[in-house]
């Protein structure tokens, strides 16, 4: 049969019918081709996608990481300083007047270290 029609008898009709086309179009090379290329190029974007949010979270942990660091040499500096104001505890009003405006300017450094920077960070 070098004819690439053949005709189907079904209840009497008679219809032509082309002979495998589904099946050529999926063994054809260029749509093998194109298949694959399709499929690599959805796996590069699915791949690009997940590498823009893992960096965005890693962007996200470095700044977490930053203001930890931030917190703990602050916290060492009032520890510090209370370990200093201990040694050296007023006796009378007046020295405590004194050390008042002695560490009173150095704790309000301490509280801008604490002030967020602005930044939120996402979970």
């Amino acid at each position: 049969m070098k004819n690439s029609t053949f005709i189907a008898r079904s209840s009497g009709k008679s219809s032509r019918l082309v002979a495998g086309t589904p099946t050529r179009l999926l063994s054809s090379l260029s749509f093998q081709i194109s298949a694959a290329f399709l499929l690599l190029l959805l796996l590069f974007g699915a791949a690009s996608l997940y590498s823009v949010g893992a960096f965005q979270r890693q962007i996200d942990y470095s700044s977490l990481i930053d203001t930890a660091g931030k917190l703990e040499l602050t916290a060492q500096y009032l520890h510090m300083q209370a370990m200093n104001y201990e040694q050296n505890a007023p006796r009378d009003y007046p020295t405590y007047f004194r050390d008042v405006r002695l560490y009173l300017p150095g704790s309000d450094v301490a509280r801008r270290g604490l002030r967020p920077s602005g930044r939120r960070i996402h979970a």
